[in-house]
């Protein structure tokens, strides 16, 4: 099967939380995330990517299979929409960013 790359910058990077998603610890590379920034009044107590010109966020990339995206998705729920995004570094992942339907922080 062919990895995919997920970039992970909340609940995902905790290996407990991977073991209970995925049935497995995966191993992490730090990378940044241009573009976007961390908003926490949306779903508090969880950290919510949305768009920012001037934003980064600090996280981490994981290799995930293909057939692991649909328990990701599962887990992150309608609230979050799965993206394609290129990090800082170049490589090119996906990332769950809100999903503007349950913004409910904009005026």
């Amino acid at each position: 099967m062919t990895p995919q790359y997920l970039f992970v910058y909340g609940t995902l990077k905790n290996e407990i939380v991977q073991h209970k998603v995925l049935g497995r610890a995966v191993p992490m590379e730090a990378d940044i995330l241009m573009g976007y920034a961390i908003d926490w009044d949306i779903f508090p107590p969880y950290p919510v990517a949305t768009p920012d010109d001037d934003g980064t966020i600090e996280g981490f990339v994981l290799e995930v299979m293909k057939n692991d995206l649909t328990h990701l998705d599962h887990y992150e729920g309608t609230a979050y929409l799965r993206v394609d995004v290129t990090l800082d570094s170049g490589k090119q992942v996906w990332v769950y960013i809100g999903n503007p339907m349950f913004n409910t922080t904009e005026e």
